[in-house]
């Protein structure tokens, strides 16, 4: 099944089948390393919905819902429903946004 990137939730992945849109929207895409045949998993959603953080190649990449738009993904066979629970949880030892700690 095939659906935009902005669509997927937290712990949902899904590999880029294409990427549409704006010919400067679509390079700038392409060079930040979403291309055809790479995976991609949402990691976090900011508390308002925008941006949407998501790994790749080994990095975290956040994008503006409206630039995830513009991103069609193929979604693996069993992902969806079951794998959306809890996958908010497994980013958060990423060292972003954590408290200096206790001394």
């Amino acid at each position: 099944m095939e659906r935009r990137l902005s669509e997927l939730r937290p712990g949902e992945r899904g590999v880029v089948v294409r990427v549409v849109g704006e010919r400067r929207l679509r390079r700038r895409i392409l060079d930040m390393g979403i291309v055809s045949g790479t995976e991609v998993e949402v990691v976090r959603v900011a508390p308002l919905g925008d941006p949407v953080e998501f790994r790749l190649k080994g990095y975290e990449l956040s994008l503006r819902r409206d630039e995830a738009e513009n991103v069609i993904v193929r979604i693996h066979a069993g992902e969806g429903e079951a794998s959306g629970s809890g996958g908010e949880d497994k980013g958060e030892g990423f060292g972003g946004g954590g408290s200096e700690g206790g001394s």
